[in-house]
């Protein structure tokens, strides 16, 4: 009896491919993670050194001039005794920096007029930064300065979107600062886009310049992830358990005493970037991670024990 000979199978079925398909994106799904964890830990980490490195800024500012600064120029009087003067006030989980090769800003144009778009409003709003939908990268102009670049806008939604409504040349300095110039304006030219009004604001929505026109610089100083007790000048060597930096909006935090002005919004303006927790530098130079509520300057009984000064407010 003749027998048939055995076909060999040379491939893969469907459902085999699939299965192996599967395997490898769960496997890429794992790899992802693990590498998202590990890149949060490592920014956690990097956030408590730089309070840490803060802190003692602080302490050696005060060893040497033997006084106490003004609260609401911390960055600058802290920037001579810090090496990296414009990362160290930078949280990397901060994802409202605006980053500027060699140094950050901390800025936003505010576009006033009468709107000839409708979806523009009376009072429009943009940060300085490639992160904008409304702005990115320019070469149109040149980098003179190391570390310099340009930023243009598309100021309303158009067909075209040629972005080059305005162009901002952002050049970092020696002291930390950015200088922000109008370098560009409406096509290219001098004008103001639509014959908008521009104000140039830093960080904490303070206006920097009221009407910011071609050519005209403005140094802001670099931005910070962290805002300082407003009354640090006040905290001595009996407050180690005072809050001296937290994660914050702001550069300076208002919550010392019950009718301080950041009380009600505390909520929004602190900063838990890391798993719902926030990195908060205590006086003593400790750095620890608290919740919100841990530190909730609306709580009385917190509030002096977490934030006012020995010698009060």
């Amino acid at each position: 009896m003749r027998t048939r000979p055995q076909r060999t199978r040379c491939g893969f079925t469907l459902i085999e491919l699939l299965v192996v398909v599967a395997i490898i994106a769960v496997l890429i799904g794992l790899l992802l993670s693990a590498v998202q964890a590990a890149r949060k830990s490592a920014n956690k980490a990097k956030c408590q050194n730089n309070l840490h490195n803060l802190g003692i800024a602080f302490h050696n500012e005060r060893s040497t001039t033997g006084a106490h600064f003004a609260t609401s120029s911390w960055k600058g009087a802290l920037n001579p005794y810090v090496e990296n003067v414009s990362k160290i006030y930078n949280c990397p989980e901060d994802l409202r920096l605006i980053a500027v090769s060699g140094g950050d800003a901390a800025a936003y144009i505010r576009v006033i007029g009468p709107p000839p778009y409708a979806n523009m409003g009376n009072s429009t709003v943009f940060p300085i930064g490639s992160t904008s939908p409304r702005s990115r990268p320019s070469t149109r102009v040149p980098l003179t300065v190391p570390g310099s670049s340009a930023i243009e806008f598309e100021l309303t939604p158009s067909n075209n979107n040629d972005f080059d409504d305005l162009v901002l040349l952002l050049e970092p300095q020696p002291n930390g600062t950015t200088r922000v110039t109008y370098a560009k304006g409406d096509g290219g030219g001098t004008g103001n886009f639509g014959g908008y009004k521009y104000e140039l604001l830093d960080s904490d929505m303070n206006v920097i310049s009221s009407n910011f026109t071609h050519g005209q610089s403005s140094d802001v100083l670099a931005t910070s992830s962290y805002g300082m007790n407003a009354s640090a000048h006040k905290l001595s060597f009996d407050d180690g358990g005072k809050v001296l930096l937290v994660e914050y909006t702001k550069s300076l935090a208002s919550v010392v005493g019950s009718g301080a002005a950041d009380i009600p919004n505390w909520s929004t303006l602190c900063q838990p970037r890391h798993t719902q927790r926030l990195n908060v530098l205590y006086y003593d130079g400790h750095v620890e991670m608290n919740s919100a509520k841990d530190i909730d300057p609306a709580d009385t009984t917190i509030n002096f024990e977490k934030w006012v000064p020995t010698n009060g407010p």
